[in-house]
């Protein structure tokens, strides 16, 4: 079955929930060593538009933020809806998604490097607030409007 714009939403505010909790531990200081090669190789998947290696090192980059909070439970959590909506993250690539979402994610893995989690925490929701208004227009059919990056 189709993934409705409802079931959607609802499964955003629940991702960002989250994430608002997991951002701010203080565990996260300093993941921008593990951080940055994550962005370079989506950098490198986006220079060569492949999708597959863009979403496999986004999840990656993500979820390395999600482990670091020490809540399994919340971990499972996201997981389990990273596997209902990620399947309709092929459709971003061809909306300049990609690009922009890794400007936040450069952005989040710098913030945590200084221990700024206010900073990390916008990143981070940028990132997941733009995906979801450009997959929440596709679902309308609509025609997802241009987003710069941050």
């Amino acid at each position: 079955a189709a993934l409705d714009r409802r079931v959607f939403k609802e499964a955003r505010e629940l991702v960002r929930q989250a994430r608002a909790a997991l951002v701010l531990k203080p565990q996260l200081r300093g993941k921008n060593g593990e951080l940055a090669p994550i962005t370079a190789r989506m950098e490198q998947a986006i220079a060569s538009s492949e999708t597959t290696p863009y979403l496999r090192a986004n999840r990656s980059f993500h979820f390395t933020i999600y482990r670091a909070s020490g809540s399994p439970v919340s971990v499972a959590l996201i997981e389990s809806l990273w596997l209902q909506i990620s399947p309709y993250f092929n459709l971003l690539q061809d909306s300049g998604n990609y690009v922009s979402a890794n400007s936040s994610h450069r952005i989040a893995a710098e913030a945590l490097a200084r221990g700024d989690a206010a900073s990390a925490k916008a990143a981070i929701r940028a990132d997941i607030d733009r995906a979801f208004e450009i997959l929440a227009s596709m679902l309308a059919g609509e025609t997802p409007r241009a987003f710069t990056v941050p």
